[in-house]
């Protein structure tokens, strides 16, 4: 039948029972109100799908029970979609991925360039198919339905749905009012496309389901979103990602209670500076201190809660100081560690820092030797007598903040010390540290040298020892230079490290062995008495 004329159609509230039935038959099925949806016990949702035209859908509180048809996914004109709060079942169909145009989820709307739709009074709601009621344009909204419920939670939310949240939701991407699946029986990942609801700006809720995975850090990617963001109420484990911290658009709440997130608080979270009514980061498993960037919550003043976590450390003066601003709930330290090191609340996780002590030094002779051995008396030419003061022992730091400590190892591979044979070390032709291996084959020395260019000398003994003594110079990084024998070389140092290290060969030559004196002539025999 063609609508024809039929398309005046009078108000709704001046439509008789016949003129109603009417207008069913002309028009194909569009909407329905919450006014018909609560004038009859749960019944399963209408089999008759809307026609293609349909651009908008409302099962909300219509005691519906039964699955959502796969076939929804045809209605690809809809841009307004909710089944929410009622008692349907099995899983969330993929193609409601398909309905790519669902810019809100509750879209009650009059006007020449909106949508239309007509209060159906409550008297002829049984005579009416359980389906949607398209409404030609040319209705009158001179009595629209009634507003929606400031309490309703559209889209799916809020029913015995289960299985995992499909991926194909993310194509979704002109959604702009609200994305709501909580409080129902889901399972599995939070897909990351759902990253792609950019343009979303009213609420997201995925909390109270069963949900197990990790956060997607592709969530940061909603940054528009103004009203609520809520994961509550789930089995969500690893870290609260840092990209969260680009929702600083948000307004009333920030609720990740009652899950398993673990890590530190990041202080990126202190961005979420237009909060006004609930911070809730309670009863999950954080731990760390909290950072101070919270300080930045000052318009935050209803309820702030971190309760029940593995927060330790001292409780920063810029959260304490927000408290004086609070109307509701500012529970913050009950069932931490405040006031303990995070290293004695949680070992599993921090370790306490080691002190400024350098490592174990050698068991052998981690001194140096109390007094040098006099040069020996076979010693042609002796050479300057070591500094009679030794070397000072190990120390945590240097005495001036320029210096770097170094660490020199003596050896002799005779076993009987260096044989009188020395080791100097000068800056600029100023002697800085000298010593020498007394006895045995192993010793070691310490010094303390600024950065720059020093010299390093081996000399004396015997010229049949002294290419036994040899010596390694160590740097903070566990690099070393080493040489035998008789040596005179430059060397730099920067940092504690050591560069330009003496070549292997000897610049200078050994002392040589002195030649004998010579043997003297024999005395003359005394002359002979004269006779």
């Amino acid at each position: 039948m063609s609508h024809g004329a039929q398309s005046a159609v009078a108000p709704c509230s001046a439509r008789s029972s016949a003129a109603l039935s009417l207008a069913v038959r002309l028009a194909a099925v569009r909407y329905l109100s919450n006014s018909v949806a609560h004038v009859s016990a749960q019944q399963a949702l209408p089999t008759t799908l809307p026609t293609s035209a349909t651009v908008e859908i409302s099962y909300n509180q219509a005691v519906y029970t039964g699955t959502i048809p796969t076939e929804f996914g045809q209605l690809t004109a809809v841009t307004s979609l909710d089944f929410g709060q009622n008692s349907l079942s099995g899983t969330l169909p993929t193609e409601i991925g398909l309905m790519t145009a669902i810019v809100t989820a509750l879209g009650r709307r009059c006007g020449a360039q909106a949508a239309r739709a007509c209060h159906v009074n409550a008297t002829h709601a049984k005579a009416i198919p359980m389906r949607m009621l398209e409404v030609p344009a040319e209705t009158d909204c001179a009595h629209p339905p009634p507003p929606p419920l400031t309490h309703a939670k559209g889209f799916v939310g809020k029913n015995s749905l289960a299985g995992s949240i499909p991926t194909q939701l993310g194509q979704l991407t002109v959604m702009t009012d609200y994305f709501w699946t909580s409080q129902m029986s889901l399972t599995g990942a939070i897909p990351t496309q759902l990253g792609r609801l950019a343009d979303l700006t009213g609420q997201f809720y995925i909390g109270s389901n069963n949900i197990s995975s990790t956060i997607p850090t592709e969530l940061g990617n909603c940054d528009q979103i103004t009203h609520d963001f809520s994961l509550s109420s789930n089995l969500i484990t690893g870290p609260l990602p840092t990209q969260l911290g680009r929702l600083s658009n948000i307004t009333s709440a920030f609720r990740m209670y009652g899950n398993k997130i673990s890590a530190a608080i990041p202080t990126q979270i202190g961005n979420l500076v237009k909060i006004t009514s609930a911070m809730q980061l309670n009863e999950n498993m954080y731990s760390g201190s909290v950072p101070t960037q919270v300080g930045r919550w000052a318009s935050l003043n209803t309820v702030l809660q971190m309760f029940n976590n593995k927060l330790c450390a001292d409780i920063p003066t810029e959260l304490s100081a927000l408290s004086a601003n609070f109307t509701g709930d500012f529970k913050i330290s009950t069932s931490n560690f405040f006031g303990t090191p995070c290293c004695e609340a949680v070992p599993e996780t921090f370790t306490c820092a080691p002190t400024a002590a350098p490592s174990p030094q050698p068991t052998i002779s981690p001194y140096p030797t109390p007094e040098p051995t006099s040069a020996p008396s076979i010693t042609p030419v002796p050479s300057a007598r070591p500094s009679p003061v030794p070397t000072s022992s190990p120390s945590d730091a240097c005495s001036s903040s320029s210096e770097y400590r170094y660490k020199m190892i003596l050896t002799d591979s005779g076993g009987d010390g260096w044989g009188g044979a020395t080791f100097q070390i000068s800056t600029d032709s100023t002697l800085r540290f000298s010593g020498t291996l007394a006895t045995g084959s192993y010793a070691v020395e310490y010094f303390c040298l600024e950065d720059g260019e020093h010299t390093v000398v081996v000399s004396g003994g015997s010229s049949t020892t002294i290419d036994e003594a040899c010596f390694e110079f160590d740097d903070i990084a566990g690099d070393s230079f080493r040489g035998c024998g008789a040596i005179e070389d430059a060397f730099h140092t920067s940092s504690g490290e050591i560069y330009g290290a003496p070549s292997p060969a000897p610049t200078i030559s050994s002392v040589p062995t002195p030649l004998p004196s010579p043997s003297p002539s024999p005395a003359p025999s005394p002359l002979p008495s004269p006779l």
